[in-house]
């Protein structure tokens, strides 16, 4: 079956150690194939990016769109600071929900569980980096949306998110990632039964557990502030 032969094709390419990697949680069929993410796959290019796809063009396709929405308001300071706070919600807000619900959820499920966690150790601080540098981006334009005072609520909600990722970004990913990678390279060697493997695994679920709280005090305080944001829409 098409199973069988995706194993055996595997295993020729030396790309796989074992049938747990891709009979994985008992599902012989919807396991993709394992790589390492963190090799560097420059010198494999896939085709060539049409025209529409190149990061330039699409620059411009947006200062485009912007200013013709604008009608020449483009350049006033409040208008600038409500686009930037705006702009940085929804990026924050996006990645969030993306991240937490989708992306994870679906690279578990679908991918041999070491390639997963190298490839989580590549996603999370770019994740936990735009999502920290977009909540500095919303305290710094919050004075330019508010006519008056600026209500506590919206300041404890962005502290939330702030905090929530910029504790993961330079404390918890670095320590996690780092424990994570002693693991596989003594399950590669099939060191799992000592004390060292043992006190690794533990430290790791830890710091799993703790990035996970305070994701969620990330995402919590992101629907906080939705809810605060959107009271002062109009269209």
């Amino acid at each position: 079956g098409s199973s069988t032969e995706l194993k055996l094709s595997a295993e020729k390419s030396g790309q796989i150690q074992n049938d747990g990697e891709i009979f994985k949680r008992g599902k012989k069929s919807e396991i993709l194939p394992s790589w390492d993410p963190s090799q560097k796959m420059s010198e494999t290019k896939w085709m060539d990016p049409a025209l529409h796809n190149q990061s330039p063009f699409r620059l411009v396709s947006i200062i485009l769109a912007v200013g013709f929405a604008s009608k020449g308001s483009l350049f006033a300071p409040r208008a600038i600071s409500a686009f930037v706070h705006l702009l940085s919600f929804a990026v924050m807000f996006g990645s969030t929900i993306f991240t937490t619900f989708f992306a994870g959820i679906i690279m578990y499920k679908n991918l041999p569980r070491q390639t997963f966690g190298k490839l989580q150790s590549k996603l999370f601080p770019a994740y936990f980096l735009v999502n920290t540098a977009c909540s500095i981006s919303m305290f710094v334009t919050l004075s330019g949306v508010n006519a008056g005072p600026i209500p506590l609520q919206s300041c404890l909600s962005l502290s939330s998110v702030f905090l929530g990722n910029v504790i993961n970004l330079f404390i918890v990913e670095p320590k996690s990632t780092k424990i994570m990678l002693q693991r596989y390279a003594k399950e590669d060697t099939g060191d799992t039964k000592s004390k060292e493997y043992s006190i690794l695994a533990k430290s790791f679920g830890k710091l799993h557990g703790l990035s996970s709280i305070l994701n969620l005090a990330a995402l919590v305080g992101a629907f906080a502030y939705a809810w605060k944001l959107s009271r002062g829409i109009t269209i």
